[in-house]
């Protein structure tokens, strides 16, 4: 990546194809199972008007079926020192 090719305010974006980013250095991750991470990231799309930030979808293999796994990705450093609710 050109570092001169990239998204205004957010230098880890490039405008073009891909780059592979460290966790914890460029952005934080934040892992929701099922369908809370659905859910959460439907209402933070109603709640910022369409712009809810970067989430990702994904499916995984969890034993003989497949179940749901959202990551809402957050500014780096931003999550070490808040307490999630349990499950």
């Amino acid at each position: 990546m050109n570092f001169e090719n990239h998204a205004p305010g957010l230098p880890w974006v490039p405008l073009h194809g891909y780059q592979l980013r460290l966790a914890g250095i460029y952005f934080d991750a934040v892992r929701v199972g099922g369908e809370y991470g659905r859910n959460a990231a439907v209402q933070l799309g109603r709640l910022t008007g369409g712009e809810p930030g970067p989430i990702i979808f994904e499916r995984e293999l969890d034993g003989g079926g497949e179940r749901a796994v959202t990551y809402f990705l957050v500014p780096p450093q931003s999550t070490g020192r808040r307490r999630w609710p349990a499950g």
